[in-house]
């Protein structure tokens, strides 16, 4: 284990209450707040029927759970996206292209057909080390009475067509690991006055035609720091693809390239060596910004990106269609409090 922390045991367990499917409804588990929690780990199993004619939606068993979020007391969200789809799809990326993501069966007429959909988050970004204290939820401090991993069911059109969810429907988180230390070491390892809080921020752009010159723009947040930067291309019909997007860059409020340009093709095949990944899913890409080389301007740190108004710095686009890209932007905030 590469992290030792004095007055701290590591501790990793699944949780023991599961979410059944109810079509439509709102749901949650709920987590335990003993540890100051690093990492977790959740797994969807869709236990469905097929009819006689079926028509998949592309990550249709992922997309059957909506709005995933770390919910902090009830109502502080941390690292929330649109759906499982973003959260597996990251997840997969992190994990050098491991990970279920199990699509709709097109075997017509078959009773009890089973898939499954794999996350997770590290909280540190550090793929050698789940336990890795840098950023963590500090559950152990009294401000928190209550944690939960809540999200939102879909019903059987969220897998397509001639689909039929059965009740045995299932989401679990298998692993959830933290610290747990003593009331002498826990604000020393753990400070609530400077605590790295993780803060996911989503974006959707669709667009209805070409876009040339990386005229596609969209803002990075600010204020915080953003470690990497996960973008999923869809087509106009919602299914992702490599040919809509055909280069991508950052670049300063004048104009002048901070990082890139890049062709997706090229920009893709780097960014999955270096996770090692052989073949990276179809339209999704992984920055990691603490690892940028050949870039302009002083935003560029080791921990990420760092920049204090919207227009400092773009994300621009190529495109060659129609069609939408929706980005994850995985950051920290240095705030004084976990409910801030």
């Amino acid at each position: 284990m590469p992290f030792r922390l004095e007055g701290c045991n590591l501790d990793s367990r699944k949780v023991e209450q599961v979410a059944t499917y109810t079509a439509n409804a709102s749901d949650y588990i709920e987590l335990p707040t003993n540890k100051n929690v690093t990492f977790m780990r959740g797994k969807l199993t869709v236990n469905y029927d097929t009819a006689s004619t079926v028509s998949a939606t592309e990550d249709g068993l992922a997309k059957l759970v909506s709005g995933p979020t770390i919910l902090v007391n009830q109502s502080i969200r941390y690292c929330e996206c649109p759906s499982l789809q973003m959260a597996a799809l990251y997840s997969r990326w992190l994990n050098r292209g491991r990970g279920d993501n199990d699509q709709p069966s097109s075997a017509t007429g078959r009773s009890g057909e089973v898939g499954e959909v794999e996350f997770f988050y590290l909280l540190s970004l550090n793929p050698m080390a789940k336990e890795d204290p840098h950023v963590a939820i500090p559950c152990q401090h009294e401000e928190i009475n209550s944690l939960r991993f809540a999200f939102s069911w879909g019903n059987n059109s969220t897998l397509g067509t001639g689909y039929s969810i059965n009740a045995t429907t299932k989401l679990e988180i298998t692993d959830i690991t933290g610290w747990i230390c003593d009331r002498d070491h826990l604000e020393f390892h753990f400070p609530k006055d400077r605590y790295l809080r993780p803060n996911w921020v989503t974006h959707i752009e669709s667009f209805t035609g070409a876009k040339t010159n990386y005229s596609l723009e969209v803002k990075l947040p600010t204020r915080q720091t953003i470690r990497t930067i996960f973008i999923i291309v869809k087509d106009s019909n919602g299914n992702r693809s490599n040919s809509i997007v055909t280069g991508l860059r950052l670049k300063l409020y004048n104009n002048v390239d901070a990082w890139g340009p890049y062709d997706w093709d090229e920009i893709q095949r780097q960014m999955a060596d270096f996770y090692d990944i052989s073949t990276p899913d179809t339209g999704t890409l992984l920055i990691d910004c603490r690892r940028l080389q050949n870039v302009t301007g002083d935003f560029f740190t080791d921990e990420g990106i760092e920049i204090e108004k919207d227009s400092d710095l773009v994300l621009g686009f190529t495109t060659s269609g129609a069609g939408s890209v929706e980005i994850l932007f995985d950051n920290i905030i240095v705030v004084e409090s976990p409910l801030k």
